[in-house]
């Protein structure tokens, strides 16, 4: 089955909207049809962070889509259930060819970016050498650097990508999904130029930008001739307010100064018991115990007997009971840790590790570990601000069976440079930290992530024998048939679920407290794909 084949579920809407006068028409069939409400008030948003407050995406990251993401469009949308959808994106279609090499790009005819221009296939050719500039640095940059050779138009609503190496996660990467790659206006930047447009951005999307004020405020107007009006916003004007202090965010909603925030789990009870709405998107990342450095045969980690006990000495069920109000996660079930309920490979059949110290002293000594420090870096991050209590906890355990764990706290920012340092800085015996992989659906595109080597294109390093998984890798992203890579992630699956690679902690959602929202539909899957047009005002 072709990936563009599964996508007909998703299809393009079949209900029309006719506007005459603002009245409703009877159609032939004698279905009548209703123009959009008219938005109406504003919705005020409070969120404690506005990333690196930059209006063009090419120079920011994932985390900056809730600040700017609302003017642009995605090329392939996505639906709330976390699946990718021709539907809300600017692509009639995309395929592949026969291995994933190259992908042709199709283009709705008739979209209009904000100032009236047509979008057409010299758009797709632009945006993708755009963000594959030497000053780009979102997150999907450097996969189009790495790996996409160049774009030719083959007429005015088709583009065509060519790759260096196949790579099936192509249409992910240009969806809310796993990517932050926006369409954007070729004939406006190269009118204003890139310092242009960073000031004054101009897209194609459900809001226009109405005013800003740096480290303040940004507000936005709904674009009522927005291509797709079902997706008309329900309000006339969004404002976004960074408010970084929790309590002040809980005391601006309780006092009706905003109608949205989000919220840490410590809060969860007691807002739901105050009649406030908790809403958010669901399974946005996974809690995740690594085992840094587990490559290099001196680490202690490198060792199955070392990871199955550190696995096998901690209440899981237990923890999670304690820590996460339903709201705010699920307990993990499924297989390795990258392999959510969204995510191809997944197995439901496989349960959470078990909880059995004796065991896990059993597996230490046979293991040949004598009393040897454990670095347990600890750091919380947007994904998931409860984690160094959470930390705390996990240590207790260790310590209970004999291992000698010494706790690091450290910002997150600093540890960053750990990973991405090659060589990476993590020594013997022996270091760990829990880092929080959001969904990716392709599931290819954590693989990358977090699991193969940095020669092979990965990022964060930690699985045991990447001498076999990049090849693995570089097989299975090739693989253009969807049930026969679905059967190779599977098999994937099980053998690292069994290898105790890394630990799975938690299903995390993304929870917001409302009030006066009647509905909204963020992108299961994606903590930062908002998708505030959607909000519905009582």
């Amino acid at each position: 089955m072709k990936l563009t084949e599964r996508l007909g579920r998703y299809g393009r809407s079949l209900r029309r909207v006719v506007i005459v006068s603002g009245a409703a028409l009877a159609c032939a069939s004698g279905v009548v049809t209703q123009a959009p409400a008219a938005p109406r008030g504003t919705i005020t948003v409070a969120v404690h962070t506005f990333a690196k407050e930059i209006l063009d995406p090419s120079l920011d990251s994932q985390v900056g889509l809730p600040y700017h993401g609302g003017m642009y469009d995605w090329f392939i949308g996505g639906t709330p259930d976390g699946k990718l959808s021709l539907e809300t994106g600017v692509l009639e279609s995309f395929s592949p060819n026969a291995d994933a090499s190259a992908w042709t790009f199709t283009l709705k005819k008739g979209l209009k970016w904000h100032d009236g221009e047509e979008i057409t296939s010299a758009d797709i050719k632009f945006t993708i050498e755009y963000y594959k500039r030497d000053k780009s640095v979102c997150t999907a940059c450097g996969s189009l650097k790495a790996n996409v050779v160049g774009v030719e138009t083959v007429d005015r609503y088709t583009a065509r990508i060519r790759l260096k190496s196949p790579d099936v996660t192509i249409p992910a990467l240009f969806s809310p999904m796993e990517g932050d790659l926006l369409i954007l206006p070729k004939h406006y930047i190269e009118r204003v130029g890139p310092a242009g447009f960073a000031e004054k951005p101009m897209g194609s999307g459900p809001w226009k930008l109405a005013s800003r004020q740096i480290t303040q405020y940004i507000e936005y107007e709904a674009n009522t001739a927005y291509w797709n009006q079902d997706r008309v916003p329900g309000f006339a004007k969004l404002r976004l307010l960074l408010v970084p202090e929790n309590r002040t965010r809980l005391a601006m909603l309780r006092r009706g100064e905003v109608n949205m925030i989000p919220i840490e789990p410590q809060d969860v009870a007691a807002l739901r018991a105050g009649g406030f709405r908790i809403m958010g998107p669901k399974y946005t990342a996974t809690t995740t115990l690594l085992f840094w450095k587990s490559y290099d045969p001196q680490v202690l980690s490198h060792k199955l007997e070392i990871r199955k006990a550190l696995t096998l000495a901690v209440d899981w069920a237990g923890l999670f009971k304690a820590m996460y109000p339903p709201e705010v996660a699920d307990p993990y079930r499924g297989g390795g840790t990258l392999f959510g309920p969204l995510n191809l490979g997944y197995d439901p059949d496989l349960p959470r590790y078990k909880y059995d110290p004796e065991e896990a002293k059993r597996l230490l000594k046979a293991g040949g570990y004598n009393g040897e420090e454990m670095k347990f870096w600890s750091f919380a991050s947007f994904e998931n601000p409860e984690q160094k209590e959470v930390n705390e906890i996990i240590a207790g355990y260790w310590r209970a069976v004999g291992v000698n764990v010494n706790l690091l706290p450290i910002d997150f920012g600093s540890f960053v440079p750990k990973y991405v340092s090659d060589p990476q800085q993590f020594f013997p015996p022996l270091e760990v930290g829990v880092m929080s992989p959001v969904a990716r659906p392709s599931t290819l595109g954590n693989i990358r992530t977090f699991m193969v080597s940095h020669e092979a294109g990965g990022r964060i390093w930690t699985y045991w024998n990447t001498d076999w998984l990049d090849g693995v890798y570089k097989e299975i992203s090739g693989i253009v048939d969807d049930k026969e890579r679905e059967r190779r992630l599977r098999e994937l699956n099980n053998k690292i679920y069994n290898e105790y690679w890394a630990v799975p902690i938690a299903l995390r959602h993304f929870p917001w407290a409302t009030r006066n929202i009647a509905k909204w539909e963020p992108v299961n899957g994606s903590p930062q794909v908002m998708q505030f047009e959607t909000l519905q005002p009582e």
